[in-house]
Parts: C-alpha cells; structure tokens; sequence
C-alpha cells in the first residue's frame, strides 16, 4: 500500500504501531541483500514506516 501523507498528519498512536511493525519486519527480512540496501534498523523505520500504516490501522 502506498499512501502519500504527511507524518505531522497521522495520530501518535497510529504511527507509532506502523513503526513498531516497521521494525518488526526489519528484524525478520535477514537477507544479506535486504540489510546491505535497508542500512540500520532505525534507517529503514524512519523511511518505511508510512509502507506499515494500513496494518497498524487494521491491528488497532
């Protein structure tokens, strides 16, 4: 899912889980492939956690 929305618009709460799931799914992808183009952990939320949003949404 791709959503095209501004961080400042989406509640704490909602983000806050996408982030979480965010990181959850870094930890699980374990391909030396996937972590050579994901950099660090904390890298890869702060640039894919909008990707995680419709499944926090549906875990809320």
């Amino acid at each position: 899912m791709n959503i095209n929305i501004r961080s400042g618009d989406v509640p704490v709460l909602i983000r806050k889980t996408a982030e979480e799931i965010a990181g959850t799914f870094y930890e699980l992808s374990r391909t030396d492939r996937f972590r050579a183009e994901a950099g660090s952990q904390k890298q890869f939320i702060r640039r894919h956690w909008k990707d995680h949003l419709g499944n926090a949404v549906q875990s809320l």
